[in-house]
């Protein structure tokens, strides 16, 4: 079974890299990363998964290795658009005017949230301020998503800025005199260290307060690890990632995953190379139906 599966995965995977290579027009990306254990004699290494959310279009998982900064920048070479990540120094080297990359930085509300969080504990009261201007910003959001598209930046922005406005007013008075080690300073600090990508949502309704749907698409590779342990190879890894990234993919756009496969897995063989990506799920959908999957009997 596991070589029916590697085996389906290595012709599933021009899907995968034809949607890797749309996701660079993405107008926002979403990523985030989680190690797993790989297979070797006798014990186990770390490896690392990566995952990228490209708009409400596509979703990519890669395995890279070691967590360094190679795995996103080479995914991501060339974008230029909106990367929304949780602000590790990892992925410094895309945004800026490098010659490496001029990807646009995008921060994490829900990291700063979690920080006032963990910070209740030891300063209630400061901790319960910031997170009640946090759920400000998302109380203005909401309410932004109800209009129509074209109606949404503008009241996103009448709405959050004076919030933002108040909140970094805050954030720099208290960083006056709050304890340098204490977790509060920690999370006033985070906010203000990332106060421009933090606030780049406002001025365009297309981006996302946080990193969420980067960490949802993560958490089947945690639950996985829970079932299967380790992967049993770097090889095997790999694979996993193409079936991860179509799976997901498939959830994303409403499909069902074993309809789309056993469709797929009958096409391949005949549907022209240079429309590839009309097999990723986003495409499927629109595809007639395949009446030689059809005919196969349902597992």
């Amino acid at each position: 079974m596991g070589d029916w599966v590697g085996q389906a995965a290595d012709l599933l995977r021009p899907i995968t890299d034809a949607m890797a290579k749309a996701a660079l027009s993405a107008h926002r990306i979403h990523t985030d990363d989680t190690g797993i254990p790989i297979q070797a004699p006798g014990t186990t290494h770390k490896g690392h998964v990566w995952v990228y959310v490209a708009d409400d279009d596509h979703v990519l998982f890669r395995y890279t290795t070691r967590r360094k900064s190679d795995g996103p920048r080479e995914f991501l070479r060339g974008y230029t658009g909106y990367v929304q990540a949780d602000a590790p120094n990892l992925y410094d080297r895309l945004f800026g005017e490098s010659a490496e990359g001029a990807a646009t930085e995008v921060g994490c509300w829900a990291h700063a949230r979690r920080r006032f969080v963990e910070a209740r504990v030891a300063d209630k009261e400061r901790a319960l301020i910031g997170l009640g201007f946090i759920k400000k910003l998302y109380e203005a959001d909401r309410v932004a998503q109800k209009l129509a598209p074209a109606r949404r930046t503008a009241e996103r922005h009448r709405l959050a800025s004076p919030v933002l406005d108040a909140f970094k007013a805050w954030l720099d008075a208290e960083a006056l005199v709050v304890l340098p080690k204490a977790p509060i300073a920690d999370a006033i600090g985070y906010a203000r260290n990332q106060w421009s990508a933090l606030t780049r949502f406002v001025d365009d309704a297309r981006l996302k307060l946080d990193n969420n749907d980067a960490e949802r698409q993560l958490r089947r590779v945690a639950l996985g690890r829970k079932n299967w342990l380790f992967a049993g190879s770097e090889e095997g890894a790999e694979r996993a990632c193409i079936l991860y990234s179509l799976i997901a993919s498939c959830k994303m756009h409403g499909v069902n995953p074993f309809d789309y496969l056993r469709d797929v897995l009958m096409r391949v063989r005949v549907h022209p190379a240079r429309d590839v990506l009309a097999l990723a799920p986003k495409g499927w959908k629109q595809l007639p139906k395949n009446s030689d999957a059809a005919q196969l009997p349902a597992a």
